[in-house]
């Protein structure tokens, strides 16, 4: 028995403790449990209304979509990612990081059916509309441009549909941006067919829009007659076959078969005299013109009637210049590519007459006149691409000066892709035209070439410049090799040796009907 106990005793002491009824470890103090994380959840309303950020805690949610509304446009919901609106958020909304969300929206189309419809667009310039129908602008004896202004622009979105406009016409020689639309800035507009009529304005003129600024035009086309016409102190004048003067923008899949004309007159001393017109657009700035053509004549004419100059710097500075080109009168630091003239005559003229003020001796002064023509552009500078187009009308250019001035100097060039390439270039593009005129220098693809680039481009052989100073078809890089009008209509010449991509889609824009005729695009 007390051996039972003596044991039983060891056991319990044995089993750890001390003294003082401690464990005999140094087991940890307890934690207090850890706080839950705070999301913040961001909303971008791209042009709605505003949504408050929402704090969320770990493992909280947002349990209903937050609302916000814009006028003119459907809610389409929340989106993780901003441009591609891919990736929709559903609600309940599991948090489980900070994040913004994007609203995302389709906007409210309005259908136009009327003429009257079609003029209500400028009540609400920013909204997207849709053509119905056909529809006849007989009853507008004067249509009003939508968007009148840059302080007014139409910036919304419309689409022709594949419908027709017809009997538009607009007649204001005063007014500076003309067409269907006038001044068309961040907006778009596809598919719209112009049919009969014509245009005339004072600046800036284009039969689908005036002046195109952060735009896109695509699909459209035309046959109206465009004119632009200046006879007072402004110095520039932009007539286009789509949009008159065209900067950060893109026309794509256009054509226009119209003639388009401008005509810029100064009657002020100090003041240049500018007229730019395409067959496509009158200028064309830090944009892209791509797989579109036009039919129809193009002209430009630049006179100045003042005071000639003392100095030769002066005169060169304020002489009137013209320019005219199949796709556009000038291009700068922008791109032509993938398209073509055809038939229509191509004219730049301008004329100095000086002279005629009050008290004007002739002695010892300067005067100046300038003009360019090309199958493509007028001019092509600063950076400016010409690549992978052909021409076919005629090309004509003059210049003059009248009056008692000694020293008298006039320029005129063209060339059968551009009159004139200063530090731009002009790329495996073919020349078939029937002649190339110019007073001063004439080429078979670039009049005149000053710091531009000439790369593998083609001409017909049998090529003439009547009346020409100068035509100089040894200087290949100027004028191009040679080819013969069969070998112009065969499908090798410009998929072998000039890199044309032949198909059925913008990446492959050309067809042709082999030795039954020239290229033409994939869409016509």
């Amino acid at each position: 028995m007390i051996v039972l106990l003596a044991l039983a005793i060891s056991v319990f002491t044995g089993c750890g403790g001390d003294s003082n009824g401690g464990s005999g470890g140094n087991n940890p103090q307890p934690q207090p449990p850890p706080q839950p994380q705070t999301f913040t959840v961001s909303f971008v309303t791209n042009g709605g209304s505003s949504v408050t950020a929402r704090s969320v805690q770990q493992g909280g949610t947002i349990p209903a979509s937050p609302e916000t509304t814009r006028a003119g446009f459907v809610f389409n919901g929340w989106f993780i990612d901003n441009n591609t609106f891919v990736n929709r958020v559903n609600f309940p909304y599991a948090v489980t990081q900070s994040i913004t969300l994007y609203a995302g929206w389709t906007p409210v189309v309005i259908n136009i059916s009327t003429p009257a419809q079609l003029d209500d667009i400028r009540l609400n310039l920013a909204g997207s509309y849709r053509l119905i129908a056909d529809i006849s602008l007989q009853s507008f004896s004067n249509w009003l441009p939508i968007g009148s202004s840059e302080d007014a622009p139409f910036t919304g979105s419309f689409d022709g549909n594949g419908y027709r406009i017809t009997d538009l016409t607009v007649n204001r020689p005063t007014e500076n941006y003309v067409g269907l639309f006038g001044a068309v800035m961040g907006g778009t507009i596809i598919d719209l067919v112009i049919d009969r009529g014509s245009v005339v304005g004072r600046l800036s003129a284009g039969a689908v829009a005036g002046y195109l600024a952060d735009s896109a035009i695509t699909g459209c086309s035309s046959t109206v007659s465009v004119t632009a016409m200046l006879s007072d102190e402004s110095p520039d004048v932009y007539a286009g076959g789509i949009a008159g003067y065209v900067s950060n923008s893109t026309i794509e899949n256009c054509f226009s078969a119209g003639a388009v004309s401008s005509s810029a007159a100064a009657n002020v001393n100090y003041n240049p005299s500018n007229s730019y017109s395409g067959g496509i657009a009158g200028y064309v700035e830090l944009s892209t013109i791509a797989r579109s053509y036009s039919t129809g004549s193009i002209s430009s004419n630049a006179t100045a009637s003042s005071f000639s100059f003392l100095d030769d710097a002066a005169a060169n500075t304020n002489a009137p210049r013209s320019y005219s080109g199949g796709i556009t009168g000038w291009v700068e630091s922008g791109t032509i590519t993938d398209c073509y003239s055809s038939t229509g005559n191509i004219t730049a003229v301008s004329n100095n007459n000086t002279g005629s003020g009050s008290g004007y001796d002739g002695i010892g002064d300067y005067v100046h006149a300038y003009s360019w023509s090309g199958g493509i552009a007028g001019m092509v500078s600063s950076g400016g691409i010409v690549i992978r187009c052909y021409s076919r009308g005629n090309i004509t250019s003059s210049a003059s000066v009248s009056g008692n001035a000694r020293n008298q100097f006039f320029v005129s060039r063209s060339g059968g892709i551009a009159g004139a390439v200063v530090t731009g270039s002009v790329t495996n593009s073919a020349a078939i035209n029937g002649t190339i005129t110019a007073g001063s220098d004439a080429g078979r693809v670039a009049g005149f070439v000053d710091g531009g680039i000439m790369t593998n481009n083609i001409a017909l052989d049998i090529m003439a410049a009547p009346g020409s100073a100068k035509f100089d078809v040894g200087a290949s890089s100027t004028h191009g090799g040679s080819m013969t009008d069969a070998g112009f209509r065969r499908q090798n010449t410009y998929e072998g040796s000039l890199n044309w991509n032949f198909g059925g889609n913008d990446a492959n824009p050309w067809q042709i009907t082999e030795g039954a005729g020239y290229p033409r695009l994939y869409w016509q």
